[in-house]
């Protein structure tokens, strides 16, 4: 399966050490950590923090009902804006929204 044209570049990536994965992260540009063992974890590179994101991802599209494959970017866009405004406070986040709606 072809994932590039599924990622978009400058996408930081985990890997399991995979070989097969270094052809995409040198097409996408993007920075990657390798992390297959406990010696591989740092405060941020850690699997658990991997599987909590995944975690916060399926309750997201369990809420939802499920997600039919089409449209799957589609929610992994909104899931991404709650995700980021969900961590601002109110008046960040409404500036947020007046400098998008501007630059349109």
């Amino acid at each position: 399966m072809n994932l590039h044209p599924h990622i978009e570049e400058k996408t930081y990536i985990w890997t399991d050490d995979c070989p097969s994965y270094n052809k995409l992260i040198a097409a996408l540009e993007s920075g990657s950590k390798v992390v297959s063992s406990y010696k591989d974890y740092d405060r941020v590179n850690h699997l658990n923090n991997v599987y909590s994101f995944h975690s916060l991802i399926e309750r997201w599209y369990n809420k939802m009902g499920g997600v039919a494959s089409k449209y799957v970017n589609r929610y992994a866009a909104l899931f991404n804006i709650k995700f980021q405004v969900g961590r601002m406070d109110p008046t960040e986040a409404l500036l947020l929204g007046k400098s998008r709606s501007t630059a349109l």
